[in-house]
């Protein structure tokens, strides 16, 4: 991008920073994996979308989500089931 990351964090003035952005975009990506494939681990799932280790992605999970990785997993597979079944009745 050419950008330093002065003038990047500068342009998310007023806003999340980069790096919450980053997190919480790559959370919301391993939530939404996680619903896709219930028979894979969390851990598993976590570490292939870049998170160092297990415990860094439930502390993020906790901090933004307000919920353990588990009920995470959980309310997404519930919103999925529900999305698919209001396309089924249309």
């Amino acid at each position: 991008m050419y950008v330093s990351r002065r003038q990047l964090d500068r342009a998310f003035g007023g806003g999340p920073s980069v790096a919450e952005a980053l997190a919480r975009r790559r959370l919301r990506q391993v939530v939404a994996i996680a619903a896709h494939n219930p028979t894979i681990s969390m851990s598993e799932i976590a570490t292939r979308c870049g998170y160092g280790t297990y415990e860094t992605f439930r502390a993020q999970c906790h901090k933004y989500l307000r919920c353990s990785p588990r009920d995470a997993r959980r309310a997404r597979m519930v919103a999925l089931s529900a999305a698919q079944e209001r396309v089924l009745a249309a």
